[in-house]
């Protein structure tokens, strides 16, 4: 096996110069591997933009009760006014005022059911009488409608 330090005729090459002397001894000269191209110019900064809307969330967790036609607001974060029960699977949930919510278009909703395989949840955000309103639709895989337990989290775009 060769010695990579050796040249083509075996004998080591010419010793480099000895460079300034550092602070942590002799510094020699760097070598060099090659030309490389230029960069090329960096760009402008742009100017900094808003960081996008404010973004506040509607947290619960409901359980409808079809011997009461009620919809029972187990757990929420306070934003969540009412949850009222219109039919089996068919509920409709309104949000406190918030100031700056002006229209659905400014909710995200996202549900989910308990440990329920095949449940399908439909969500239609709505908006009205200076509130925010999901309308919230709960089926079997065969999409007939069933009472079921179910957790809702908005993103409210404000």
């Amino acid at each position: 096996m060769s010695d990579p330090k050796l040249g083509l005729d075996g004998r080591r090459g010419p010793r480099g110069e000895r460079g300034e002397r550092g602070e942590r001894g002799h510094r020699g000269r760097d070598g060099s591997d090659g030309t490389t191209g230029s960069t090329g110019a960096t760009g402008a900064t742009g100017a900094t933009g808003s960081t996008g809307p404010g973004q506040e969330t509607a947290a619960g967790q409901f359980r409808p009760d079809a011997l009461s036609s009620t919809v029972v607001i187990t757990s929420q974060n306070g934003l969540f006014a009412s949850a009222a029960y219109n039919a089996v699977g068919d509920y409709l949930l309104t949000l406190v005022p918030i100031p700056g919510l002006t229209s659905a278009d400014q909710l995200v909703p996202v549900a989910t059911a308990f440990l329920t395989a095949g449940t399908i949840i439909t969500l239609l955000p709505g908006f009205s009488g200076g509130q925010g309103k999901i309308s919230v639709q709960v089926t079997d895989a065969a999409g007939v409608p069933i009472d079921r337990s179910f957790s809702v989290i908005a993103a409210l775009l404000i």
